[in-house]
């Protein structure tokens, strides 16, 4: 919360994220090390991505011969679940984000779970 106060600063300091400014170090590490702020995090980002995929998939329809889709950083799997429930001819999707998020994702048919660090690849 007291990256938010800093936010307006970034417009006249670009060099320093504000999250950083406010914890000393950028975001994905402050989550890391904080698994209690991790999992609120990780509920909030399901909360506000569910219902954009949700407009997305109501009004882009171009998914049309993919067998395979890969959602980089895709959480707990919902987004992705929610494409191929729309595209049954997606036959696997490959949720790809943390270990210790990837760990905690439900079980989903045709979704296989894969974790990694998307900037260490």
């Amino acid at each position: 919360m007291r990256a938010w106060t800093m936010v307006h600063e970034a417009i006249n300091d670009s060099s320093t994220e504000p999250f950083v400014k406010a914890n000393g170090e950028p975001a994905y590490d402050y989550y890391g090390k904080n698994l209690e702020m991790n999992s609120l995090m990780l509920n909030a980002m399901s909360g506000v991505f569910v219902p954009f995929m949700k407009a997305i998939l109501e009004g882009y329809d171009g998914l049309q011969g993919v067998k395979t889709l890969v959602d980089v950083g895709g959480c707990g799997g919902d987004c992705l679940k929610m494409i191929m429930e729309k595209h049954s001819s997606i036959q696997l999707g490959i949720n790809f984000d943390l270990p210790e998020v990837v760990e905690k994702a439900p079980e989903i048919p045709r979704i296989k779970h894969v974790g990694g660090d998307m900037f260490k690849i």
